[in-house]
Parts: C-alpha cells; structure tokens; sequence
C-alpha cells in the first residue's frame, strides 16, 4: 500500500484551521444550553483519611443553589474509572488523595456554588499518608486499597542474565529517577450534560474517547448506555490526559443534571485539574547493563518503580501503562539475556495514567543514559556502540518478538549521525563558565495497543446537501486526524479535498474506533477510511455512470461533480445524486473496518509479540552549561524519526517538534513535588513548561521505511518523538561538564550538586 499519490506525502493544509485561528471553533466552554446551571466540587482537605460526617442543610437554602449533592444521592454505582471504576464520584467514606470529590453543587453561577460549598460542614479523620512507592511496599505502611499497595507486578525473562552478567568485561548499574508530570493541555477539562424527565442523557465533552464515558455515566444514572449520547467538543489538547478526565468531568456534570432536572456546565480550574487529573508516573529505576570489551550487550537486570498513586487509570492490576513500559524497558537492542521486573504502587497521589509514550519516555531515559556510559566506559563512540547493538530485521526483542518488517532503526540512527554532524567536532566557542556538549539518544515505540482486538472503523456518507462526509469513532484532539482522514478519503475517491466534510464524534451516528492514544489514528483507523472511501468511490460513480448513461469505468472527477471523461459538460452534481437517494436523508455509501494484527504477548511470563510495528527514532542535543549558574542552553537539537510514511510531510514536522517541546520539559523543567501528599505545583506559576525561549532550533527529519500494512505505508507519529529527548539532553549535558544526573528534572540547583560532588570527589 506503499505510494504517493496527489494528495498522500503532501503538506496540506488542516481543515480546522481557519476555523481555530478565526476563533469559530465551539469548544466546550463556549456551549450554553437554555436554563444551565454550573456545576462545581469540593475538593478532600487532606491526601488520606475517611469522612465521617458531611451536613449540606446551610448550603441549600442559598441564593441560586439549584443542589447540593453528597454520595448518598447517587442513583447507581459510586464510582468511575476508564479500566476499573474505583475512583468514587462523590466520597462516601475513604479518600486517597487530594483530588477526590466530597461535594458538588449546581447553581446559577460558579460564584452562587462556589459559596454553597463554602457552606458545607464536614468532619474527617485523617490517616497515615505514603507517597513513595517504596515506603508503599513496605509491610508496615499505610494501606491504600485492602488488597495492599502493589496495583500491578509484570515480569519479562530472557535467557539467563544472573549468569550472563559473570562473563561481561564491563558492568554499568546505575538507578534513575523521573517525576510525576502533568499534561499541561490549554483546554482544561469540561463537560456540559442535560438529563431529561425520561433519562435520556446527553453530553457534550471535551474528550478523546467517548464511549468509555457512555458507559461510565450509564452505571453511575443507573439507565441504560442506550440512553446515553455523548458529542465530543471541539478538544484543546489532551496528550493522553483526556482518556480519564473526559469521564471524571462528564460523570459528575451528568450526575448534577440528573438530580437537578436542568443543563449542567461544569469546567474545572487549572488548580482543581492538576490536582485532580492523571500523571505520568513518577518512576525509580535501577539498571544494570553488562557487555564484551567490544561493546556487545550481553544481559540486562532492571527493577522498575512506577508510582500508581491512588487509581487504577491506566495501569492497575489490567496492565496498560506498565505493560508498554517493560517491553521497551531494555530498548531497541539486541540482548541474549534480560531479567526485567515493574512494579505499579499505590500511594496517595494523583493517579498516573497514559500520557504522551505511555510509560516509555521514564524507561529510555534510564537505558540510553546507561549505553552512553557503557560508550564512556569502554572509550567508544556512543554512535558506534549503538550500532553495534541496534536491532535490526529479523532480529528478536528481549520479549521473543522477532522484527519481521519496517524496521528502520540502521536508516534512523545514521541519518542522524549525517544530519547533526555528528563526526564533526564542535566549534570551539567556550568561554569562561561557558562549557559545550553533543549528546544522541535512540529510541523506539510500538504502535497501537497490546490487546486485541484493537479495531479502526468508518463511515462515509454522502450528505443531502451533497457533501462527502468521513465519520469514525476517533477524536481529533490537536493531533491532525482529521487533516489526514481528509486526504486518505479524498485520495482514495479521486476528488478535492474541499469535497470533505469531518467533524468531531458523536456516538449516535460515528462507529466506534477506539481511543485517540497509542498514536494509533493513522495506523490503526486510517486503513479503515482507505477502504470505505474505496467503496464509497464506487458507489458515486457507480450512480454517476447510470445517471448519465455511461460505463462507470469512463467517469472522471470535475470541479463541478462527476462527469463522463469525454464529454466533461455531460456531468452531475453531488448534490444532484444525492437527490436520486432519500433525499432527505444522508446515505452511507462506504464502510470500512480493520483490525490490527493480533497481539500475542503474555503479561504472565513476558513473552510473545505486543505490537505489530514499531517506529524508530534518534535524537541529537547540543547544550550550552553554565558552570556556575547550573543553567542549560539548548542550542541545536536533531530529531530523526522512521515514520513508516508522512502522510502529510509539515504535520508529521510539527509532531515531532511537538513532542521534542515535551521531551525538553521532562528533561529541564517539569516536575510536581509534594509534601505528605499536599501538591507543590498546581498552576502555571509553579509548574513550569517549556516556553519558545526555552526551545533550540528543532530540526525534524523524516526517514520512511514502508510498513506494508499501514495506510500508505504509514506508521503513526503522535508519541515517538517525545521519548528519546530527554537522554539526548542529559548525555549532551554529560559531555559538557563531566557530571552525570540521574534524577529528572535536571535543574540548576541539582546540577551544581552533582558537579560539586564531583570537585569533593577529585580533592
């Protein structure tokens, strides 16, 4: 399915653009309903204890109070959750971190609710708080669940590595550190829902997957999911985020719509979402890499923390989260014997849940500063001793998966060594504190899920206003799957682009695709929009060719519609086809579905073929330390991705310097700490990201090594290039000043620790 086309591996324009720049686009916020009310929550005062009483009977009597609700007035299951419903709607008793939910009220205004709950008495008893995950295993800590602390234990074995270890030359073993991170998307999360007299449910969401909210909101009403119909909003951001705050907002507007009998608008502030939404998972990590003298990687031995906090999200006793991380944990190298343990553990903090990598970027932050030593130790070139290891075709993954196509890893890493000049010194420009470094880093990441089925469906009517118009169940969030859905379709029918029409999904009519996550759009649900434009083609020229009395084979596309190839006057409109189905009813004129190939890995023993193809990628840093500030500059950064095929060239550019932006965060910037459970960091003000000061020149290279089942050729793109950034800046980081951080984020004050350390070592 590999070619160009007129349209595929093209820059073309998104077709949300002008809409977005003109500011015409209605995201959630800007929906009002006749007779909203606003809903607003009250937060638990403390990370961990029981509510032992609540009195809503001040708040009630209010000016523009409409409810006050506290659990008991839930009609069906207290609580929610995109894989396991275990976080409460409304606390009933326990808490377990300091975004829970103890009351919500809706008024007439925030201001009218905000003072209800101002009115609210409660009387808690705290408990013993752990927010370490290694405190949390201990037998003596404070338990979270009954169940224990330990949400999830996954385990992959290769050969013999406690065996293997004794006849390495060299041992590297080292332990890293990565934060708790949020998401930072602009659009905080929102959700407006209206409730009738008969149940019926609707919700408009700022989302990237709305079934998972139809289901949750059915079981929390008590009625039927049929009953519910959810239209995604027009979604700024999300970055993985959304797949568990779209259902946290939406289930409790809905909650309050229900008890109230009126519209409820609820938007969370940027305080109460980085309190109350998922993280990455903050991670400990100790790795241990043994190779030959030559640089062979022999075993590996790495023990995996990731910090759960409170809910299971993503990541509990399911897998998810944990099971894409230690399959890349030991990296895109070939290693006869690895032994690799993940722990997910609770404690009480925000939940960690998918984000951008989902759990990738903490593991190849550990195993690419650990190759880079491994390079040192042995006064080797870090280019080389990757090289010497990468895996290539054919060769086998630590979890027995044997690379049978697209893998264009060799392509990749060269690339970058050409690109960024690698072999070419750096000019000689230190100055005083000024010292300058070059760091690479390589990465790779399975695209899609590891479970199966992992379906991409599509409609595509034919509209009675004479519109071609693409409908799936995935939802655009920022990323350019509509753009892209656009060309396939276009593409595939031969017509112009502005033939199209695509919007954002709504369950009462879209197919179900699945989640907007896994940078699985293009790969996954592309194919299923390839063959319904397919047949959708051959449906118009089929209606075409009888209208005007030709052979189907001899319709052409005009401007004005389709028209026979020789005589180009001799035409009809789209429009007027329409007419000559139900005329008053858009006509489905294509469908597609397709799965991906079955995933057969076992989560049991860590053995088998997680993802059916994986995307390459090599990053280059170059830095600028000041030795004595501890201040990094990023002057130049290379990013060079195998991408399959770039459908559309400048957004799969502005992906990967979306995503370099995020990895420059993780790396200098962007951590939430907190004391007993209590967030330092819940705005802007505190918590910061990356800002176009902070940021190199990114130089995004495009390297396509054909995936024979994707769209074109296609992989996917949306997470890959946050994930070798941040080894790149730290090894550039080393190569300036001699200092190695395990700990992310590396900022001033831990630098000039680390550097200080090393003078006392030397004296």
């Amino acid at each position: 399915m590999s070619n160009d086309g007129l349209l595929i591996g093209r820059s073309v324009a998104r077709p949300d653009a002008l809409t977005k720049v003109r500011g015409e686009a209605v995201f959630c916020d800007d929906i009002y309903l006749p007779g909203m009310l606003y809903g607003v929550a009250l937060r638990s005062e403390c990370p961990h204890g029981v509510l032992k009483h609540i009195d809503v009977s001040d708040a009630l009597g209010l000016p523009g109070v409409a409810v006050v609700a506290t659990a008991k007035d839930i009609p069906g299951l207290n609580g929610f959750g995109r894989a396991v419903p275990d976080q409460p709607v409304i606390v009933s008793d326990r808490f377990r971190f300091i975004g829970d939910v103890i009351a919500m009220a809706a008024a007439d205004t925030v201001e009218h609710g905000r003072a209800a709950l101002r009115a609210v008495k409660t009387i808690s008893e705290p408990f013993p708080v752990v927010t370490d995950p290694q405190e949390a295993l201990e037998p003596d800590a404070p338990k979270i669940w009954p169940e224990g602390n330990l949400a999830a234990h996954l385990t992959v074995k290769k050969g013999d590595a406690e065996s293997a270890f004794k006849d390495c030359d060299v041992i590297i073993e080292n332990t890293y550190t990565t934060p708790m991170v949020d998401h930072a998307y602009l659009e905080v999360e929102c959700a407006v829902a209206d409730v009738d007299a008969r149940k019926n449910t609707v919700i408009w969401a700022s989302t990237q997957d709305p079934l998972p909210i139809v289901r949750n909101v059915a079981k929390v009403l008590g009625i039927e999911p049929q009953k519910v119909h959810v239209i995604q909003a027009v979604t700024g951001g999300g970055f993985g985020g959304k797949l568990d705050a779209g259902i946290d907002v939406a289930v409790r507007a809905a909650l309050l719509s229900f008890l109230c009998g009126r519209p409820v608008k609820m938007v969370y502030s940027r305080e109460e979402s980085m309190m109350g939404s998922s993280k990455r998972h903050a991670s400990i990590i100790r790795h241990k890499l043994g190779a030959t003298k030559e640089g062979k990687l022999m075993a590996v031995n790495i023990d995996i923390l990731y910090n759960k906090g409170a809910y299971a999200s993503m990541g509990g006793a399911s897998g998810g989260v944990p099971t894409k991380a230690i399959v890349h944990a030991a990296g895109p190298y070939i290693i006869p014997h690895a032994e690799i343990h993940l722990k997910n553990v609770y404690t009480n903090l925000p939940y960690g849940g998918a984000m951008r990598g989902y759990g990738v970027p903490q593991v190849s932050f550990a195993y690419e500063c650990q190759m880079d030593e491994l390079a040192r130790a042995l006064h080797m070139d870090p280019v080389h001793v990757r090289e010497i290891n990468l895996i290539k075709q054919g060769d086998e993954t630590v979890t027995g998966q044997v690379l049978g196509s697209s893998v264009g890893s060799l392509k990749t890493l060269k690339k970058a060594e050409k690109v960024s000049e690698w072999r070419n010194p750096l000019a000689a420009e230190e100055k005083g504190l000024i010292r300058r470094g070059r760091g690479i880093s390589f990465g790779y990441y399975g695209i899609s899920t590891a479970r199966f089925p992992d379906t991409g469906a599509a409609l595509i009517f034919l509209t009675t206003d004479g519109r071609i118009r693409v409908a799936t169940g995935i939802t655009e969030i920022g990323q350019g799957v509509q753009s892209v859905f656009t060309q396939i379709a276009a593409e595939e029918i031969s017509c112009p682009m502005d033939w199209i029409d695509i919007r954002e999904v709504d369950t009462a009519v879209d197919p179900d695709s699945q989640s907007t996550s896994a940078s699985r759009g293009t790969s996954v649900v592309g194919p299923a929009v390839q063959i319904a434009a397919q047949e959708a083609k051959r449906q118009l020229f089929s209606l075409a060719a009888s209208v005007l009395e030709v052979d189907p084979a001899q319709i052409v596309v005009v401007p004005q519609g389709l028209a026979h190839w020789k005589t180009p006057q001799k035409l009809v409109s789209l429009k007027e086809l329409a007419g000559y189905y139900a005329p008053a009813k858009d006509r489905i004129i294509g469908s597609g579905v397709w799965n991906k190939p079955r995933s057969t890995f076992r989560s049991g023993d860590g053995k088998g073929n997680p993802f059916y193809v994986y995307v390459f990628g090599a990053h280059v840093a170059e830095v600028e330390v000041n030795t004595r500030t501890g201040k990094i500059d990023l002057k130049k950064f290379t990013a060079v991705h195998d991408v399959g095929k770039a459908l559309n060239v400048q957004q799969v550019e502005g992906q990967i310097r979306g995503g370099v932006s995020m990895g420059v965060g993780f790396a200098l910037l962007e951590e939430i700490t907190n004391r007993d459970g209590y967030l330092n960091h819940v705005n802007f003000d505190r918590y910061l990201i990356p800002t176009s000061r902070d940021l190199p020149q990114i130089e995004p290279v495009i390297v396509e090594e054909n995936n024979p089942l994707g769209p074109y050729g296609a992989k996917g793109i949306g997470e890959p290039p946050a994930i070798p950034a941040a080894a790149a800046i730290a090894n550039a980081v080393y190569d300036a000043v001699g200092v190695r951080c395990r700990d992310l984020p590396i900022i001033p004050e831990r630098l000039l620790d680390e550097m200080t350390k090393k003078q006392k070592t030397r004296s």
